[in-house]
């Protein structure tokens, strides 16, 4: 069906008009867990304030996302597209020498990742990631953030 929307909408206003239209319908199913429009937008809000207030990610900045296809890629996407950002995806399985020049060309602020991409980052160096805070729920170093613990509301089991 084809349904004329305005030219300056952007995807988070698009996606907010569906959390108001549809708050309680699923938006976004994973095996076994699934999440209404609502969890998903109050999952990316999460993303979005840490990003604006931990990391002084802005309108404008790049961010780069080295994670796999996942319901935690989508939420971090609509976070830093809320939080006023660009993302930059970067495929885990590239090789680095691929993912340095993507990572220097784009000139990204900072790079987010996962606890099973975390030991793939030898191609970034703009930051220093300390592996003795693993267990942190965001690590962070001054260019590197892991979702590691992100608490999710999607039903099923949260990640603490």
């Amino acid at each position: 069906t084809e349904k004329p929307f305005s030219k300056h909408s952007s995807i988070v206003d698009l996606f907010e008009e569906k959390v108001i239209k549809h708050a309680n319908n699923e938006a976004l199913v994973f095996e076994n867990r699934t999440w209404t429009f609502e969890e998903l937008n109050k999952d990316s809000e999460k993303v979005a304030g840490y990003l604006a207030r931990q990391c002084e990610v802005k309108s404008g900045d790049l961010v780069g996302i080295q994670l796999e296809h996942s319901p935690q890629c989508v939420i971090t996407i609509l976070g830093i597209l809320k939080a006023g950002a660009a993302f930059v995806p970067i495929q885990p399985d590239l090789p680095s020498d691929r993912k340095d020049k993507i990572t220097n060309e784009a000139q990204i602020k900072l790079l987010i990742t996962d606890a099973d991409n975390i030991n793939k980052l030898e191609f970034f160096t703009k930051g220093k990631l300390d592996n003795e805070k693993l267990d942190d729920s965001f690590l962070t170093s001054t260019t590197t953030l892991s979702l590691l613990s992100l608490p999710l509301t999607g039903n099923g089991p949260t990640v603490d």
